[in-house]
């Protein structure tokens, strides 16, 4: 598929669009999106955990919304295809969810995924 000129969001939409399944991979920060896209994934999910984990801590909410947006804008940049991000729980309330939804989107992430838990989190693979 052709991305040229066409906006991160876009992109997503016209891959979703397709029959069958989209397979992307993860990564943690720019160096391994660039592998995702080499190897011929249409798609890079960026891991919460991954980022927080290439800062030393484990994935239990310790990074901020600013530090993740921030990783996944050096991520989008270095990439063509779309990139998918882990907004956590939306980092706080609604009002915080829409501030986080407003953030991914103007860092050039194509589309985002909240968790549905409360505060603190409980990840199932740190358990």
């Amino acid at each position: 598929m052709s991305y040229k000129g066409m906006r991160q969001t876009e992109k997503l939409r016209e891959l979703l669009r397709q029959d069958g399944l989209v397979v992307g991979a993860g990564a943690h920060d720019a160096m391994t999106a660039r592998i995702v896209q080499q190897v011929g994934f249409p798609v890079c999910f960026v891991t919460g955990a991954g980022i927080s984990m290439t800062h030393g801590y484990a994935d239990v909410g310790l990074m901020s919304m600013e530090e993740v947006v921030s990783t996944c804008r050096y991520i989008a940049e270095a990439v063509e295809i779309p990139v998918i991000a882990d907004a956590d729980n939306g980092y706080g309330n609604a009002i915080n969810a829409m501030r986080t939804v407003r953030a991914f989107e103007q860092a050039g992430i194509a589309g985002i995924h909240i968790e549905d838990q409360d505060w603190p989190k409980r990840c199932g693979h740190m358990t």
